[in-house]
């Protein structure tokens, strides 16, 4: 199993993964100032994850990496204007769980392609993982259900349609 995160708030929450996933390897994507990223491996470290988590740069080739994962996860913490991570997941059908940080409730809400859980509670966090790592007929059916949100309200053809008529209707 892989799991990508972007490289901000994991640590506790992955770690209740592994208790019951010892298999799973998350892999973690971001910038960040050396001090940020020397954080984030030291708490790789302190929590004994050092075998389960492999730490990357940021990447703009991300299509690849998304299709191929198991899951994504975006346990942001603070600073999250869009959710731009949540609807590339929606768009290869792969299903996602997130924080209620920023406006990635409203990208994820009534979409079925995941779970949204508060930022402050990394035991839900790591259920809703949990629940997607065992039971693939779930995560497909999060998939699926991402991949038609991402039909229905994210394709760009969706999009530029749509912003066309609201520009008619006001002018």
């Amino acid at each position: 199993m892989q799991i990508l995160i972007p490289m901000s708030g994991f640590g506790e929450r992955f770690k209740k993964v592994v208790d019951d996933f010892p298999d799973v390897h998350l892999y973690i994507y971001g910038d960040g100032k050396d001090y940020e990223k020397n954080r984030v491996t030291d708490e790789v470290k302190s929590l004994g994850l050092e075998n389960n988590v492999t730490l990357n740069d940021f990447t703009p080739d991300t299509a690849s990496l998304i299709a191929n994962a198991s899951a994504m996860l975006v346990p942001s913490q603070a600073y999250e204007s869009f959710g731009l991570t949540i609807i590339e997941a929606m768009a290869f059908g792969i299903p996602v769980v997130a924080t209620d940080v920023g406006g990635m409730p409203e990208v994820l809400a009534h979409s079925g392609a995941g779970y949204i859980c508060s930022k402050d509670d990394p035991k839900e966090f790591a259920v809703a993982v949990k629940k997607i790592l065992g039971n693939p007929s779930l995560a497909l059916k999060l998939g699926l259900a991402g991949r038609q949100t991402f039909e229905r309200r994210f394709m760009a053809s969706k999009m530029a349609s749509d912003y066309r008529k609201l520009l008619e209707r006001l002018i």
